[in-house]
């Protein structure tokens, strides 16, 4: 019995020896060699912050027959100049437009070139677009048909008009000051102000220009009248199709007015959409009509004449709607007025007011000058 007892103790003892044997095996195999960590989950990467972009400067490469009231690289701090000044000749300044309509209209207005380069910063980026005029009329008739606002207010620390803003998330900059229109296209995701930080480059570039006399029939515009009127200048009717905020323009535009009134492509034609007395005071809700007034520029007294007989006897006839509510004043010096409005009594107030202010050639006028200011 004491034997039996012996032998199964040893047995126990040998089976304990093995199990700690065999623990202390695998703990071995399980080990990592010696002087080898063993991480303890997946690595951690490391993500690096967005490095800012480098813009390089594109000066070198301007056209040198570029205008010159476009910055240099950094002249705006923090602008730079990264697609250089390109110069387009005249008759391919309509790819330029935004517009079809605009496009048709350029091509009748006396253009000397075009220029064109991209600013960029870490606030936005700008497209601009100078157009070079032959006058400061056409400068501003271009400005008048791509402008949106009825405020022509002119500045009077730099004499130019501006309009600025907000079309499908991009801010427009819009400028008219002496020969030249100049138009910026911008984003700006730094901030929402209209104009955005591409306004520095705007004000700039009008900066540098120099002034001349604000346009004629603005100036004859009461000033209580002026934020609900509006001028534009052009040499063919057919380009009024271009300012799709004035309705009533469309009735003006036929190429048998262009023949009775003579616009021949060097004879300007001035038309203003002028608010009357009971539009100034008229509530919101019950706005009056305005007045369309318009002026003939013509090279001489002599023209102005003809034109006035051919209008004449045109209104004798009264085949159209609109020869029945035209009114026409004679001719002074170079200049003929009227008017196509079926308001005769303020118009004939508005009529006589511009007529007296009205000079009788048209080299006493600065800002419509004979010949092409440059």
């Amino acid at each position: 019995m004491q034997t039996r007892r012996s032998a199964i103790q040893v047995l126990l003892a040998v089976g304990v020896t093995v199990l700690c044997l065999t623990a202390v095996s695998c703990r071995r195999e399980n080990a990592s060699p010696p002087g080898k960590n063993v991480p303890a989950g997946p690595p951690t990467q490391q993500v690096a912050e967005p490095a800012e972009p480098v813009l390089v400067p594109a000066d070198i490469r301007d056209d040198p027959r570029s205008a010159r009231v476009l910055p240099r690289s950094n002249e705006v701090p923090g602008w730079i100049k990264t697609k250089p000044v390109e110069v387009i000749e005249p008759q391919k300044a309509a790819s330029l437009m935004p517009s079809e309509s605009l496009s048709k209209a350029i091509n009748t207005f006396e253009l000397a070139q075009a220029s064109r380069c991209t600013y960029e910063s870490l606030k936005g980026k700008a497209e601009v677009l100078v157009l070079e005029m032959a006058r400061p009329a056409d400068a501003f008739g271009i400005f008048s048909l791509m402008s949106r606002s009825k405020d022509q207010q002119v500045r009077w620390q730099d004499g130019s008009i501006r309009e600025i803003r907000m079309e499908n998330g991009r801010h427009i900059m819009l400028g008219w000051q002496g020969t030249i229109c100049l138009f910026v296209n911008a984003t700006s995701p730094v901030t929402k102000e209209v104009g955005g930080d591409a306004r520095q480059i705007f004000e700039r570039i009008l900066f540098t220009i120099p002034s001349t006399e604000p346009p004629l029939l603005i100036q004859a515009i009461p000033k209580q009248r002026q934020a609900q009127s509006k001028v534009w200048v052009v040499r063919r009717t057919s380009a009024l199709r271009a300012a799709d905020d004035a309705d009533e323009l469309k009735q003006v535009a036929n190429a048998k007015l262009d023949q009775r009134l003579g616009l021949d492509g060097k004879t300007l034609l001035w038309v203003a959409s002028i608010a009357s007395a009971n539009t100034a005071t008229a509530p919101a809700s019950q706005p009056a009509g305005n007045v369309l007034i318009w002026v003939v520029q013509y090279p001489d007294s002599t023209a102005a004449t003809a034109g006035y007989e051919r209008c004449r006897r045109a209104i004798a006839k009264a085949d159209t709607a609109l020869d029945r509510k035209t009114q026409l004043l004679e001719p002074t010096g170079p200049y003929l007025v009227g008017s196509w409005t079926a308001d005769g009594e303020s118009a004939t107030e508005i009529l006589n007011g511009i007529r007296a202010i009205l000079p009788t050639t048209i080299q006493t006028h600065p800002s419509l000058p004979s010949q092409p200011a440059r």
